[in-house]
């Protein structure tokens, strides 16, 4: 005869949830801490991204909608924005945090963070105001400063060994033609490639999508689509000419100008646009959809190395400066060529257009 269990009273089975509660907070506290660190006022960073970022967003939706004042601020501005309040007011002292990618997402602007070689994902309202890290601030109040923590010296997150090798390297960086992040990965590239010639491969791609009607389309409007294909059409068909070309235009924005001072040949440029420019920007929504984003592309700049998706603020705080994709590509080579031992700008180049050397803070990120 089988004996019955004996029947728990609500009492108990009330412990028994606390006590599984209880184990299921301190194992998730346990983990963020091992991945994350500090906490402040109850709230791990990473803790934002893995657990409760989900509910931080919809509890905001509910309460408050879209953008609390209905302005929107731009990428690039959230991107500061974001990392500038994060680094004064949530992690400790002693640490910050670096922005690698910015993306609407849900009518928020997802920022993408670099955190102790950690890649955090946390969420803005479009009007710079509210921010979500597991739970919602206000980012026009301070708080009170974060605990001290003793000054470790900085690691770096990816080393040469970690790059895949080929015997003719290959960098490739996906853009569009008006993202300030994009002008300035490809600001640092011309040095890159004037400095290795055909002994390496440093391309620029264009991110591409398809509208209903198989028409190509950029993320910026009909004008950034005419400047990617224009771009394309000489990366193709003039190639002696496109680095020049890039070089003036990532710095002035002005294209008219460049495509002379460059030695564009016009009518050819012109011809490429109107008959062939079309097929070859629908190659690059084909290749960015079925083969880059499959293996990590993302913003502008998506970086890559000889195939494989790569983080150029892995390798140095100032990621796009010149002398850092050198190094990349060198990582590349099975066999590293002379150049390799050349000192290139270690400065960032400016965000949008502009000229390297020119004082402009760095803050990364993507459009």
């Amino acid at each position: 005869m089988s004996r019955k269990r004996p029947k728990h009273t609500n009492s108990e089975k009330r412990e028994e949830k606390e006590e599984v509660k209880n184990k299921k907070k301190a194992e998730k506290e346990k983990f963020l801490k091992r991945i994350f660190g500090e906490e402040k006022k109850g709230v791990v960073l990473v803790a934002a991204v893995f657990f409760v970022i989900g509910f931080a967003i919809s509890a905001f939706m509910g309460f408050s909608g879209s953008p609390t004042t209905g302005m929107v601020v731009s990428k690039e501005d959230i991107s500061a924005k974001v990392v500038d309040y994060i680094n004064n007011n949530i992690v400790p002292a002693g640490s910050s945090v670096s922005a690698v990618s910015v993306e609407e997402e849900n009518g928020l602007y997802l920022v993408t963070t670099l955190y102790q070689g950690n890649e955090i994902p946390v969420y803005a309202t479009k009007d710079g105001i509210m921010l979500l890290v597991g739970t919602v601030y206000d980012m026009t109040q301070e708080l009170e400063p974060p605990p001290e923590q003793p000054e470790q010296p900085e690691q770096p997150v990816a080393t040469c060994e970690d790059v895949e090798k080929a015997d003719k390297a290959k960098m490739e960086a996906w853009v569009v033609s008006m993202c300030p992040f994009g002008t300035q990965a490809m600001n640092g590239m011309y040095y890159v490639a004037e400095l290795f010639g055909d002994k390496a491969d440093v391309i620029v791609r264009y991110i591409t999508d398809v509208d209903g009607n198989g028409n190509p389309t950029a993320m910026h409007g009909v004008d950034e689509q005419n400047e990617n294909q224009r771009q394309t059409c000489l990366r193709e068909e003039q190639p002696d000419k496109f680095w020049d070309y890039i070089h003036c235009y990532v710095e002035t924005g002005d294209a008219t100008t460049c495509e002379t001072t460059s030695g564009v040949d016009s009518e050819a440029l012109n011809d490429c646009f109107e008959n062939r420019g079309k097929d070859y920007m629908l190659q690059e929504a084909v290749d960015w959809e079925t083969i880059y984003q499959p293996a990590g592309g993302r913003g502008s700049p998506s970086f890559f190395m000889n195939g494989v998706k790569i983080s150029e603020y892995s390798f140095s705080q100032n990621g796009r400066s010149p002398d850092n994709l050198k190094n990349i590509l060198c990582c590349g080579m099975n066999t590293q060529l002379p150049e390799c031992s050349e000192q290139l700008n270690t400065e960032n180049p400016p965000r949008g257009y502009g000229v390297i050397g020119t004082g402009e803070p760095s803050n990364p990120g993507s459009c």
